[in-house]
């Protein structure tokens, strides 16, 4: 007696609700996924606790562009003459300049500056803000340049005691208002807010 070839039992459908499950798991691991990496790729802006790791730096250099604008705004009277028989076109022309007192304020206060963006620079820096770091440094080198180039002017070019037109031409002359605008352009960035450096 024969029998009939056995026929393959045709396959059943999983159920749909068990393939929603599958589903479900699958975008529930790549969430997962996603997570993990916004967490390491975002854990120097947020610290432990919900630390504003960006805040904290900004605030650090606001502090810094606050020390260095007292240092510079700082008035040295004493380095000033007044010379009514001067006569002169101008108020300026009235005012003689000391110019050893000259020097030796700007070389303190490029000393006294270069220190505190040097304690700054010594900060980590979040990821989020190494562009606008780069930019700060690279306005802090032309600045220390102009600054320097400027003490170097006033030794070579001025007589003892030139008057204040004089002294003032120089600066524009060597450029250092130019380098004073990219300065505090480059730490305002840096700080995401005004950060007024310079006079």
């Amino acid at each position: 007696m024969s029998f009939p070839p056995s026929q393959p039992k045709p396959k059943k459908d999983k159920p749909f609700l068990g393939r929603t499950v599958v589903i479900v798991g699958i975008l529930a691991s790549v969430a997962t996924i996603v997570a993990v990496a916004w967490t390491i790729l975002h854990r120097e802006d947020k610290g432990g606790g919900g630390k504003n790791v960006v805040g904290e730096y900004q605030n650090q250099v606001l502090a810094t562009c606050e020390q260095v604008h007292k240092i510079l705004t700082t008035e040295h009277n004493e380095i000033f003459i007044f010379d009514p028989a001067n006569g002169g076109t101008s108020p300026n022309d009235l005012v003689r300049v000391n110019k050893d007192l000259l020097l030796q304020v700007l070389e303190s206060n490029l000393a006294r500056s270069r220190i505190l963006f040097d304690d700054l620079n010594k900060e980590p820096v979040p990821a989020a803000l190494s562009a606008e770091r780069a930019t700060a440094l690279a306005a802090q080198k032309d600045w220390y340049a102009s600054f320097e180039q400027l003490t170097k002017a006033v030794r070579q070019k001025l007589p003892p005691n030139p008057t204040l037109t004089k002294v003032l031409e120089l600066g524009t002359l060597t450029g250092s208002q130019e380098a004073n605008t990219r300065l505090n352009s480059a730490m305002n960035k840096l700080a995401g807010k005004n950060c007024q450096v310079t006079g």
